[in-house]
């Protein structure tokens, strides 16, 4: 969350986190509830987990993990260009995750141009095929 005073132009970056394991222990869920896509468990653990947590205040579970001054971005515009350009990770800015991970595509690969013809023609292939044997 970054908090900006339009009078001032400061800014400050606000990092919050929920806590998975006591929004579960509290609704009587696992982890592995969530990812049980063979049965109903996916399904039912997040409508009981929302059902449950209605009666709770949001405080219970979320906190902030980080606040880190920006100092003065000047404009939202010009804060939002630098912090929320694709392929940019604001958690990395702030230090919690590493860099090198991070790689913004500046120029699209050569390779896209033919794939996206191939698979253009190929749409439009079948669709013709299967206009011509509807009529039949």
């Amino acid at each position: 969350y970054i908090k900006f005073n339009e009078a001032t132009g400061e800014a400050q970056a606000i990092v919050l986190g929920w806590d998975w394991g006591k929004a579960q222990s509290d609704c009587g869920v696992s982890g592995a509830d969530f990812k049980d896509f063979a049965t109903y468990k996916w399904w039912w653990s997040r409508l009981r987990s929302d059902v449950l947590l209605m009666d709770h205040q949001p405080e219970e579970y979320v906190s902030t993990l980080k606040t880190e001054d920006l100092g003065n971005q000047g404009s939202v515009k010009k804060m939002m260009a630098q912090w929320m350009a694709v392929g940019s990770n604001p958690l990395i800015e702030l230090g919690l995750m590493p860099g090198e991970e991070a790689e913004v595509i500046t120029k699209t690969p050569s390779w896209v141009a033919p794939v996206i013809g191939v698979l253009g023609s190929c749409v439009v292939g079948a669709s013709v095929f299967a206009w011509r044997r509807r009529k039949r």
